[in-house]
């Protein structure tokens, strides 16, 4: 089963000013816009996409659990982009779900890989081990 790519970050080199970690990297883990622009303010979209790297299997889910709010924050990659255009603010969006990791909570919350979310089981996350945690925080 394919990854779920709805909403996907930037790529590297576009009209809106992206950057990306690697410029061959398709699926970054986070894409910075506007990197030269104003340095008062910047935005930070921590759910902006529902990307999960083809090696998880969807965490076990079916397709459809992607299109839901558990997977990303929908729509608010395109509030941020908007708002760093019409701000001229630099702005980071993050390149993975938070289904993977919610790159929002600290090391050592229990929330930081979800085995629940909103009645759905992920199936994926149920039996992380401290190793396979480390490779999706680094």
């Amino acid at each position: 089963m394919r990854s779920v790519e709805e909403n996907s970050p930037p790529e590297a080199g576009t009209e809106s000013g992206t950057v990306s970690q690697t410029a061959r990297d398709p699926h970054p883990p986070f894409t910075v816009l506007r990197p030269q622009g104003d340095p008062r303010i910047l935005i930070i979209c921590d759910h902006a996409c529902n990307y999960v790297p083809p090696e998880y299997d969807n965490l076990g889910l079916p397709a459809t659990e992607f299109h839901r709010h558990i997977a990303w924050d929908i729509g608010a990659a395109d509030v941020t982009r908007a708002l760093s255009d019409y701000l001229d603010a630099p702005a980071v969006l993050s390149g993975f779900s938070r289904l993977l990791i919610d790159p929002n909570r600290g090391s050592d919350d229990p929330t930081l890989v979800m085995k629940l979310s909103d009645g759905a089981i992920i199936p994926g996350n149920r039996h992380v081990s401290e190793a396979e945690l480390s490779h999706r925080v680094t």
